[in-house]
């Protein structure tokens, strides 16, 4: 009720302390992404852990025309390449590291490659990502000591397309990065 979600999908375990529980969990995520993909669907898919899960559980699936799967956010690669392969889908790949400066994200932003991405993300119909945790996240990303320091001080317990929530679901912090911003998501 409180994320006035329609459906959830819960499995037993504790995927922390037990792969079985992990592969479960990818599993479901797949079988749900498999229902929910429909002709002409633009996918995104955020990287991470489980997202390579779900991608790993994933069937083949070739009867769905016009598919176009998309990197939510830049530097994602392989996890895409083979979601793409078993959904006989067109991709697009998106090379762009996190936490470059604005400078340096405005002229990347103007490369024609990568601006043509970045307009296909916007039309994303389905997305398929990962809730991290804040600071496991940080240390993946190679985050300056600033993020660290807020992280503690405000107690931030999650991730998501580079923007870092407290236990309340509030953002308090974003980083830059080039992909889906919250606001395409909502």
């Amino acid at each position: 009720e409180k994320l006035k979600l329609k459906r959830v999908a819960v499995v037993s375990g504790d995927s922390e302390k037990d792969n079985f529980t992990f592969n479960d969990l990818g599993r479901k995520a797949a079988e749900i992404v498999l229902d929910l993909i429909k002709n002409d669907t633009i996918i995104g898919i955020s990287g991470g852990t489980t997202m390579a899960c779900v991608v790993n559980q994933m069937k083949r699936k070739k009867s769905i025309k016009n598919l176009l799967v998309l990197p939510a956010r830049g530097g994602l690669s392989e996890e895409l390449e083979i979601q793409a392969e078993k959904l006989d889908a067109q991709y697009k790949l998106l090379h762009i590291p996190d936490n470059l400066d604005e400078k340096e994200l405005s002229v990347l932003k103007n490369n024609k490659l990568i601006n043509d991405v970045l307009d296909d993300i916007q039309k994303i119909n389905l997305l398929v990502f990962g809730l991290g945790n804040a600071m496991d996240m940080a240390i993946r990303r190679k985050s300056d000591k600033n993020v660290f320091n807020k992280i503690e001080s405000e107690q931030l317990t999650a991730e998501a397309f580079g923007y870092f929530f407290d236990r309340d679901g509030n953002v308090k912090m974003q980083i830059n990065s080039v992909g889906i911003t919250l606001e395409n998501f909502k």
